[in-house]
Formats: C-alpha cells, structure tokens, sequence
C-alpha cells in the first residue's frame, strides 16, 4: 500500500531507501543544501538532540553531491525544494 501507515519512529537515516519507500514521511531539507556549502570551514559540527535527523541529513547531502548516486537523482529529488527552485528534472514544473 502507498499510504502512509504511522509516522515511522525507527531509525532509517538512508535517504533513497526513505524516498524510494511511500509508506515513510520525508520533512524536506534541501533548503539547507546552499546554506551549507556556503559555509567557509573545514568541518561543520550538527549539534542536535538523539532522533532528530542528523545521520539522515548526511545521507541526504551524500546522495546530493555523491555522483555514485546520479542515477537515482530525478526518483530522488524530483519533488524536492531545492530541484522545484531551480527548476531542474523531469518532476518539477
């Protein structure tokens, strides 16, 4: 089934597995994407509480920039905010 069954209180922090799958929920963050390469340091430290998305933010720059994951791009980021911005793929117009 494509509905969603319960908002999902496990630990899944891979970003295509999360996408792929419709039963989970995605708060998109790629908004952050420009925000994060702007910044000028070496390292950036995610100081947040347990369970609030840190490992899946990663996963979600790592599919972002990785280009072992450009041919899952479009399916991932098709109904994102950062591709509706630019405009870019088959899904957003």
């Amino acid at each position: 089934s494509d509905t969603i069954q319960a908002f999902p209180r496990c630990s899944e922090s891979n970003f295509s597995e999360l996408r792929v799958n419709k039963r989970f929920a995605y708060f998109d963050r790629t908004r952050y994407i420009s925000v994060l390469d702007s910044v000028d340091a070496r390292a950036i430290l995610f100081l947040r509480p347990r369970r609030f998305g840190k490992s899946l933010t990663l996963s979600m720059l790592e599919h972002f920039h990785g280009v072992q994951h450009r041919a899952q791009y479009d399916q991932l980021f098709k109904l994102c905010w950062w591709l509706t911005l630019w405009n870019i793929g088959s899904g957003c117009r």
